[in-house]
């Protein structure tokens, strides 16, 4: 009877162990696999783009004629559930080659305004990759490429809102303009292959926007 009693208790606990060893492997399978570490939505309209996020979108209301007039526009979060890394793109194209020409990114920030100092090195890195997209920053031949740029910064106060303005005009293979700015806790940055005047015009045009949702 004794050892019936002993064999029954170690079938109990060997049962139990299994339950929480699958148990466990579930958690784990969950957690790799169920939650989303990464997720891209592209093409989407404006609407559904508000609805993946929980401030105010904005657009901007002046667009140069040689641009298309709609953006195409991308959702990315590297951590869906983290704010910070969630961004909302809106690509323009050129009517002439139907490149992108202008981008427009915005996104959470715990922060309530730029730095008083520029960032020009963070800016090179951000044109040149927007250029050229396919570039690695690790190759020897990028970091040369970044050492010779010669890039410009402004800050410009508009009203209460003070943005950089940075220019890349050498090589002229890189000429390229870039803007950021924060307003109400979300971080904008406009780059583009137009000239800084034309920036300005775009840039300027986004702060007529609410950027408290409704």
């Amino acid at each position: 009877m004794k050892n019936d009693y002993s064999f029954s208790k170690t079938i109990k606990w060997s049962l139990l162990l299994l339950l929480l060893v699958l148990l466990v492997i579930r958690i784990w399978t969950i957690l790799l696999w169920d939650i989303p570490k990464d997720v891209l939505k592209e093409n989407i309209t404006i609407d559904a783009a508000q609805n993946l996020v929980d401030f105010q979108i904005c657009t901007p209301t002046y667009i140069p004629a040689i641009l298309e007039s709609n953006p195409k526009i991308t959702y990315v979060s590297e951590e869906p559930y983290l704010r910070e890394t969630t961004d909302i793109r809106m690509f323009y194209q050129s009517l002439v080659d139907k490149k992108k020409a202008l981008g427009v990114y915005q996104r959470y920030t715990p922060d309530d305004e730029v730095n008083s100092s520029p960032n020009s090195d963070g800016a090179k890195v951000n044109l040149l990759y927007w250029i050229t997209p396919n570039l690695k920053i690790s190759d020897k031949s990028t970091n040369s490429v970044l050492a010779n740029i010669q890039i410009k910064a402004s800050i410009i106060q508009t009203n209460q809102i003070a943005w950089w303005l940075y220019e890349i005009d050498d090589p002229s293979e890189y000429r390229s303009t870039m803007t950021t700015w924060i307003r109400n806790h979300v971080e904008y940055r406009i780059l583009s292959l137009l000239s800084a005047d034309e920036i300005k015009k775009i840039t300027q045009s986004m702060f007529e926007c609410p950027t408290t949702k409704d």
